[in-house]
């Protein structure tokens, strides 16, 4: 009788070491869906849609969806930075030059293929604003003497004095990369427009619009021409700002992904993400 109950034991303790073994096998095997809508609420409403204008996460958490950067934060390795446009970059012997080589066939959403004239563009109306224009992080590039845009895929950039902290300030999240031909028309036309490289084109932006919320839109490209890695996994990126917390959870289609950022730490620890 002994030896059965012992037996008995043994195989359940072999069953239950077994069953623990299938489950992150089970988990790994597991592909994951795509397709749907990401629902994104926020807590604030921008106050215009020009990042780099704008000190504020809601306009960079959306728009940045829209738009690609010269260098990014790698988001499995923080705070390593890796290229976005930027395919590679070499330093100088003294730490004062730059030189960065672009990916090539990247394309706006209107169809033109994104260039130096274009980086340079973007990065002298951070770091060297025209009369008129604001530029909140300015004061992180006072290293930065001049952009120069030699070559069709080529960006050398010149500092006054060897700066440590430089590469990490450029991937700065609100650093978007605008096409130059609006700024030339207009240093401010991305207030109230958006025309980007990234995955997802700008559809429709309404203030006060469903349940009096403002929202953003996004639909997915037809193709991925940027140098993220493969197709976006959702089709389109819903976007409500300064809504009650209440309301962010009700009417959530089956097909949809809610997420939300708030400054309230217990809700924020609740609610971070959920999906229905």
């Amino acid at each position: 009788m002994r030896h059965l109950k012992v037996g008995a034991i043994l195989l359940s303790v072999v069953m239950l070491v077994g069953g623990l073994w299938a489950v992150p096998l089970a988990l790994g095997q597991e592909q994951p869906r795509r397709g749907g809508i990401l629902r994104v609420a926020l807590a604030a409403d921008p106050p215009s849609l020009d990042a780099h204008q704008e000190q504020t996460f809601a306009v960079t958490q959306p728009m940045s969806a829209v738009y690609n950067n010269l260098l990014v934060i790698d988001p499995h390795n923080y705070p390593k930075v890796i290229g976005d446009v930027a395919k590679s970059w070499k330093v100088s012997g003294d730490h004062l030059t730059y030189t960065f080589t672009l990916h090539e066939g990247i394309k706006f959403h209107d169809g033109s293929e994104l260039t130096a004239a274009d980086v340079k563009a973007s990065w002298d109306k951070v770091v060297f604003p025209s009369g008129g224009v604001i530029s909140p992080r300015r004061g992180n590039y006072q290293m930065n003497k001049s952009i120069e845009a030699p070559e069709g895929f080529t960006v050398i950039i010149r500092l006054h004095h060897p700066s440590p902290p430089f590469l990490t300030h450029m991937a700065h999240p609100a650093n978007f990369i605008y096409p130059k031909k609006y700024l030339d028309t207009d240093p401010n036309y991305f207030k109230t427009r958006a025309v980007g490289s990234g995955p997802f084109k700008l559809k429709n932006y309404v203030r006060g619009g469903r349940r009096g919320c403002p929202t953003w839109t996004g639909s997915r490209t037809s193709s991925s021409p940027t140098p993220r890695p493969g197709p976006p996994p959702c089709d389109r990126v819903a976007s409500t700002w300064n809504c009650a917390f209440s309301r962010r959870w009700t009417s959530t289609p089956s097909s949809s992904s809610w997420v939300t950022r708030s400054w309230r730490p217990r809700s924020r620890a609740s609610g971070i993400s959920a999906s229905r």
